[in-house]
């Protein structure tokens, strides 16, 4: 259990260059055209001080706060929700997973936390990839899962650099590797070339 608990303490750290770099620079694309907003209803959002946020996607990809405080900060809830429904970028889900994960500025939520941590991983962040792979070894909201663990945590090692992050996040793979079934272990490989051939494809 201290193994855990020193892991979840590293995986939120394990941002923390990444939540404070680029904060005022906004991304210079739009990415995953795939992403509509076009007349999609407001969307609820619960804020840690009770008070409910309302946001209303428009059709050219953008929307805006129709009700609640609109904070100025950019590390802002609202700010950072701004950034991601825009320009689903990266660094903008990762940085409103980690918002709904840690609970700052927003009803800490673990399966929205997921959601978007999920988006910023698809597209290669190794900071998504670790804490989403903890989420599945952990069971935090989302459905426990070894094998979705084992293919995140694996490839967020293939891109996270020397350091105590990245031994944290080895001794999460050795634990997850510890648990696997035959059955799992023999799943996960396939998942994990599954997914190396897709990103092959889109080469």
């Amino acid at each position: 259990m201290s193994t855990l608990k020193a892991t979840l303490t590293l995986s939120l750290s394990l941002s923390a260059a990444l939540w404070s770099a680029n904060v005022s620079a906004a991304p210079s694309f739009v990415g995953r055209p795939d992403i509509q907003a076009t007349r999609n209803p407001i969307v609820r959002v619960h804020a840690t001080d009770g008070s409910e946020l309302l946001w209303q996607p428009r059709d050219n990809l953008r929307g805006s706060w129709v009700t609640g405080r609109a904070d100025g900060d950019p590390n802002s809830f609202e700010r950072v929700y701004e950034r991601a429904t825009v320009f689903h970028d990266e660094i903008s889900e990762l940085r409103l997973g980690l918002k709904y994960y840690k609970g700052e500025g927003v009803k800490q939520d673990f399966a929205a936390a997921a959601k978007w941590l999920r988006l910023s991983a698809q597209q290669g962040n190794h900071t998504a990839q670790a804490v989403l792979g903890y989420q599945y070894y952990s069971g935090a909201g989302v459905p426990r899962d070894l094998v979705e663990a084992h293919l995140w945590v694996t490839l967020a090692l293939e891109t996270l650099p020397q350091g105590k992050a990245r031994a944290s996040v080895k001794s999460l793979l050795a634990s997850i590797q510890r648990e696997l079934t035959p059955e799992q272990r023999s799943a996960a490989e396939q998942r994990l070339r599954e997914w190396n051939s897709g990103m092959s494809a889109l080469e």
